[in-house]
């Protein structure tokens, strides 16, 4: 077996470990962000680290249940291994050998995160990480991996069980279908997190109050729209809605489901955006701030931006400042910025393009070109700043998703104009 460097290489704050056991090559994941995002990157990415290496996979699964349904994936060319398998003691037996001499593969490597950790979140750039300072660290989020497809699915067995409890609930798995997703903060209560990290991330929630003209526009043309989240959403009263998130029915395998049988996924910057480059589903990133972090990675994949008011110097933030130290700050200064929602006819326009390319195909145009080409060369300049040693540039690759035109041509004679005023 050949032994590409980049496949074994240290990935900060991945927690997954290659090793033979019984005879068999294993390759162990363990997740200690408790997130749903980061349960799906961390899935996805050793799911493509076994495909490529041969190993088998053993996810050993957090105490805090998230979404069940992600261990019950299946992967095309992976064996996933069962928690009843006769190997798992043994498996845990050498997990816990491993643990007591280093949270990595590596010695070094749990030095090397904590310093990569310290580094994120300090805004404090630490570059001595041991035998990895040859060249900054590449980013925990490898983009370059993760747009590889999963082939995530159900056994055979358990999408029939799941297509016939979607049509106990009247949703007609025949119809074009969309999933919405509108994140809300009472996650973070569930999750025990500070009232200061739910103020200092209130600008990736959305109102699910601005999808709704979308959302009949969709309905009125023939597809259906089901509304997806975790079991703490506020209820959504609206006849072209099926409200599955506070469903008595609902299930994280089943949203896994239909998002597998959605032609698109309409979401915001949540973990949800990571369970659709998962499960290999276009999406409709709405409301972003972060341009670089929630960059989509495919092509099929659109993003519409809000607009982020800069209190101080009186105007929009243009896209070259979005990568400037003031913006890329962790968390962001919420008393100078002021992220605005985006306008439902923007979201509209936007939900219009995503419909039209699940139907025709995929027209990229020259402006989605052009200020993809910018977003890369300002992101470039600012790999550095600690914030995208984590979430940044994958060697020189971004993605290859777009900015939806819509927004793109509403935006030129004031945000594009003054990225090139203070290029």
């Amino acid at each position: 077996m050949r032994r590409d460097p980049e496949h074994f290489s240290f990935i900060p704050m991945l927690d997954s470990r290659l090793m033979r056991v019984q005879g068999r090559l294993v390759r162990v994941t363990a997740f200690p962000q408790i997130a749903f995002g980061h349960l799906c990157i961390d899935i996805h990415m050793s799911v493509i680290l076994a495909r490529r290496e041969g190993s088998a996979l053993y996810f050993i699964q957090p105490d805090v249940e998230i979404n069940d349904g992600l261990f019950e994936l299946e992967f095309k060319g992976v064996e996933v291994i069962c928690p009843d398998d006769p190997v798992v003691p043994e498996i845990l037996e050498a997990w816990a050998l491993l643990s007591r001499e280093g949270s990595h593969t590596c010695p070094l490597a749990a030095v090397a995160a904590e310093k990569y950790e310290t580094s994120i979140h300090t805004g404090k750039l630490d570059v001595s990480f041991d035998r990895f300072t040859n060249e900054l660290p590449w980013p925990y989020y490898r983009r370059k991996m993760m747009h590889e497809y999963s082939g995530a699915t159900f056994s055979d067995s358990r999408n029939r069980e799941l297509a016939r409890k979607a049509e106990a609930l009247s949703i007609d798995l025949n119809k074009p279908m969309v999933c919405v997703h509108a994140r809300e903060t009472k996650w973070y209560d569930y999750l025990g997190r500070s009232s200061e990290e739910r103020v200092n991330n209130r600008h990736r929630c959305l109102n699910i109050e601005a999808f709704l003209p979308a959302i009949d526009w969709l309905v009125k043309n023939g597809w259906q729209v089901v509304r997806i989240g975790d079991r703490f959403s506020s209820p959504v009263d609206h006849g072209n809605l099926f409200d599955l998130a506070s469903h008595p029915e609902r299930s994280g395998a089943l949203e896994l489901f239909l998002m597998m049988n959605s032609r698109f996924v309409i979401c915001g910057e949540s973990g949800v955006n990571e369970a659709v480059t998962l499960l290999g589903r276009p999406a409709l990133l709405v409301g972003i701030v972060d341009l670089l972090g929630s960059y989509p990675l495919r092509v099929e994949s659109q993003l519409l931006p809000r607009t982020v008011i800069d209190t101080e110097k009186g105007h929009p933030v243009s896209i070259r400042e979005r990568f400037d130290k003031d913006f890329s700050e962790y968390p962001l200064d919420m008393n100078r910025f002021d992220p605005k929602p985006c306008d439902p006819d923007q979201i509209l326009q936007a939900v219009c393009s995503m419909a039209d390319e699940a139907e025709n195909g995929i027209v990229e145009s020259s402006g989605q070109i052009r200020i993809r080409e910018r977003i890369l060369s300002y992101a470039d300049r600012a790999r550095t700043r600690p914030i995208y040693l984590k979430w940044g540039l994958d060697g020189d690759f971004m993605g290859r998703g777009r900015v939806v035109d819509a927004w793109i041509e509403q935006q030129e004679e004031t945000v594009l104009a003054i990225s090139e005023a203070v290029s």
